[in-house]
């Protein structure tokens, strides 16, 4: 479990799970905790399981949506687009 008390900003908590539709062989499953600092930069706590520590391709992003029970809520990639392109 995440320590809420490190997290005196504001925040957002989200809970990891697989992408709609994914077929593959992974369960994923955990929870995500991220901080938005004063200087637009953000603190990230993540607890996964179902992971392999020899993954090459692997990685996290967070996207706009509000869910990932539904593939047409999940909207694009979420980023500051002044400092950041996809």
């Amino acid at each position: 479990m995440i320590n809420w008390r490190n997290f005196a900003k504001e925040t957002l908590r989200a809970t990891l799970s697989v992408y709609p539709g994914y077929t593959g062989d992974r369960t994923v499953s955990g929870e995500i905790v991220v901080r938005f600092n004063d200087d637009d930069s953000l603190l990230m706590k993540m607890i996964a399981e179902g992971l392999t520590a020899d993954c090459s391709n692997c990685g996290v992003h967070i996207h706009e949506g509000t869910t990932c029970d539904d593939a047409s809520m999940v909207r694009g990639h979420y980023w500051n687009t002044v400092s950041s392109s996809e």
